[in-house]
């Protein structure tokens, strides 16, 4: 049985905490353990069967297209003033709710990368990268065994060579329990662990040698959504990278904390900085997807602690039967 792949974008894919951030394999593994983004998440709760779905990115009703645009909001005396909006991604949608096509913009009026899935009875069996000249720039296929519980994906590049091969494998219930990487002459180069248990799920990172590199732990909410992921690194036990979320009714974030540093192996990237809160407020269409987001982050330093709004992001939805 073919089928279900998936790659990282840095941010983007509407940035939801718990479905969209790895789409393909490449970088999924290395994702999920070390960004601590909003969309980090993402990856190990996808469905890999049958790809990336409306639903899966927390949209309702009959989704054709969603373009996703972003603009810069700068204090002044009268209020925010909003900077050019500037495009970042646009997703198709079949009519069965999965998702045909992703486009991410690069500079300004410029495409970054188009991202095309290929469906075979309602598998995902292929996605193809191309560049903005529109040259294939890598191709993933994915083989799905026994009912499922295995998924082997070959990423090649534009011209068909082996990069590498990773290997799922889940339970009997579909959750993920190791993702396996080897280079394209079949070394073994990383593998992901992951454990369950009541509103908790664990991710353990170790690389070519079998030594444990870096873990995440996620704290579930009674509905499944991630309240509260660390990130952990050898060397740095004592300090994860920690971010936490809070929603609305429709499941929106509306706040995240960090607090922390982000190290990588031994290596500590940033010094252990202030706690950090973002905020997001909406503003949501009649079938009740969010059209604008506007985030603002905590300004605690000075004589006047404030919210300052930072930036705003619309979302254009189009909707089959319209």
């Amino acid at each position: 049985m073919r089928g279900a792949g998936l790659t990282a974008p840095k941010r983007g894919i509407m940035d939801n905490p718990r479905r969209g951030a790895c789409l393909t394999a490449g970088l999924c593994a290395a994702a999920m353990i070390l960004l601590p983004s909003i969309s980090w998440t993402t990856h190990e709760t996808a469905d890999l069967l049958h790809g990336i779905s409306s639903q899966d990115l927390g949209l309702v009703g009959k989704v054709a297209m969603v373009i996703v645009e972003t603009a810069q909001l700068f204090e002044s005396t009268s209020g925010p003033v909003e900077g050019p909006r500037r495009a970042v991604e646009t997703m198709g949608f079949g009519e069965d709710g999965l998702l045909r096509q992703w486009v991410q913009y690069g500079v300004p009026g410029g495409l970054g990368a188009v991202h095309t899935y290929t469906y075979e009875d309602g598998f995902l069996v292929e996605e193809e990268i191309a560049s903005e000249a529109g040259r294939v720039a890598e191709e993933t296929t994915y083989v799905h065994e026994d009912g499922g519980k295995r998924t082997t994906a070959e990423v090649r590049s534009g011209r068909k060579q082996l990069q590498k091969t990773i290997v799922y494998e889940r339970d009997a219930a579909g959750k993920l329990l190791t993702v396996s990487e080897s280079n394209a002459a079949g070394t073994p180069t990383s593998k992901l662990v992951y454990t369950y248990k009541v509103g908790e799920e664990r991710a353990d990172r170790y690389d070519a040698g079998g030594e444990l590199v870096s873990w995440s732990i996620k704290k579930l909410d009674a509905k499944g959504r991630p309240v509260e992921v660390s990130l952990y690194s050898q060397g740095a036990e004592d300090s994860p990278f920690t971010t936490t979320y809070e929603y609305d009714a429709r499941g929106n974030v509306t706040l995240e904390e960090t607090s922390g540093q982000l190290t990588l192996g031994f290596v500590v990237f940033t010094s252990p900085p202030a706690p950090t809160k973002t905020s997001y407020e909406y503003t949501v269409d009649d079938v009740g997807n969010w059209t604008k987001r506007v985030k603002s982050i905590w300004v605690s330093g000075g004589k006047d602690p404030h919210w300052q709004e930072t930036e705003a992001t619309y979302r254009r939805i189009g909707y089959y039967g319209e």
